[in-house]
């Protein structure tokens, strides 16, 4: 008898302990599901950095051949001025409309400002506000899409779900580049590129609303739903509630030691002001968003026996496993070493890459060859680079917006 007892109980451990893997399964593919497809808008910001070159990447376009040098740089950086003013008041709205409906909110920004491209193609200051409508929604997307994509996920899963914004950025920029050898038309490859918001509009409405968010405006049955949907039927939501008052309550009595060890101790936040605006000025210094945008136009001046669309699709694949690999090096050999590493060897490849159009344009003659690897080592260095920079800048940056969120939140 006993022993048909213990069978028993054998047996019904069995099926708990399947039963709880089968729900821990399904709340770790919700989470990451959740976080995907928020960082989807990541990868349209990806195709608004790459997506336009000079009139060499779209030789058989009478509209974009008719510009000047100078009219076209100004329609590929325009997006970096309206990216600088999507970014400031991000934090404050994800936080005050919910970082879900934030995020569609940004899509249609960025639909409007592809759809002026595509209809206006022929006018440069029509161009230009296109391109800034979209660069609006890169600089938001920065800020919401991290925020969103650490509310919905479990401190296991966290690391994983953080990866997603920068790769998805990196595929949008591999996007951009097979669309553009592909395409030869300017407005075709518009069309292709604002297939990406609408479908994130699409996908993403079918995602629930961060449930840090909806406990913070006093949604506690909302937010209770979203938990377990998230993380299980059997989540014991109560210990998380717990747990976000007692980050709020933290959070508020650090900022307000904080104020006093401001006054207290002015060297010490100089320094940090120092190596935060430090670190992002050598990112944006490096170059690395004219090389992304033209790079096309550095493999055609190198005289490369390859396509310059074809090196754009390499140098995109090389930079997309560029992002996952350098997440795993960064805590093995450390951020600071790869930091080091990686930025003197971009400068020696930077070096290498001015004294070879140096001497290219003084009538010096160079091989097809030696002149493409240095061009393909220097993209591959450059963004290997932006990985270890984005990495470390990102974290610093994060605290800043947290902390002005919660001054803000408790103000």
């Amino acid at each position: 008898m006993k022993s048909l007892i213990d069978n028993h109980m054998s047996r019904e451990n069995e099926r708990l302990i399947g039963e709880d893997e089968a729900e821990r399964a399904k709340s770790c593919y919700r989470q990451l599901l959740a976080a995907f497809l928020a960082s989807l808008m990541s990868l349209s910001s990806g195709t608004v950095i790459a997506g336009w070159s000079p009139s060499g990447g779209h030789p058989n376009d009478v509209d974009l051949n008719m510009w000047t040098e100078d009219q076209e740089s100004w329609v590929i950086a325009i997006y970096v001025l309206g990216a600088l003013v999507g970014a400031l008041p991000s934090g404050r709205l994800s936080r005050r409309y919910g970082r879900k409906k934030y995020l569609i909110w940004l899509a249609f920004p960025m639909i409007a400002g592809w759809l002026i491209c595509l209809l206006y193609s022929n006018s440069l200051v029509l161009e230009c506000v296109g391109r800034f409508f979209c660069g609006l929604s890169v600089g938001a997307t920065t800020v919401a899409v991290p925020l969103y994509a650490s509310d919905v996920s479990s401190d296991v899963l966290r690391g994983r779900t953080g990866v997603f914004f920068d790769f998805m950025l990196c595929a949008g920029i591999l996007y951009a580049y097979v669309a553009r050898a592909l395409l030869n038309s300017l407005r075709d490859f518009i069309k292709v590129c604002v297939l990406v918001p609408i479908t994130f509009v699409a996908v993403f409405s079918c995602m629930p609303e961060s449930p840090v968010h909806l406990f913070e405006k006093g949604q506690y049955e909302q937010a209770t739903t979203t938990f377990r949907w998230l993380r299980g039927r059997r989540f014991n939501v109560n210990q998380e509630f717990e747990k976000i008052e007692r980050s709020r309550f933290d959070f508020k009595v650090s900022t307000e030691c904080g104020e006093n060890k401001i006054g207290n101790n002015k060297k010490f936040w100089w320094k940090v002001i120092f190596i935060t605006f430090g670190l992002v000025f050598a990112q944006r210094m490096s170059g690395a968003g004219a090389i992304i945008q033209y790079s096309d136009s550095l493999f055609e001046m190198s005289a490369s026996n390859i396509p310059p669309d074809a090196a754009c699709v390499i140098i995109g694949v090389f930079q997309l496993a560029g992002s996952g690999l350098s997440f795993f090096l960064i805590d093995k050999i450390g951020r600071r070493t790869l930091l080091l590493i990686s930025s003197g060897v971009i400068t020696i490849c930077l070096m290498m890459l001015t004294i070879y159009f140096k001497l290219s344009n003084s009538g010096h003659y160079f091989s097809d060859l030696s002149a493409t690897l240095d061009i393909q080592r220097n993209l591959i260095v450059e963004n290997f680079k932006i990985k270890q920079l984005f990495l470390k800048t990102f974290l610093y940056m994060y605290i800043l917006i947290v902390i002005y969120n919660v001054n803000y939140h408790f103000v």
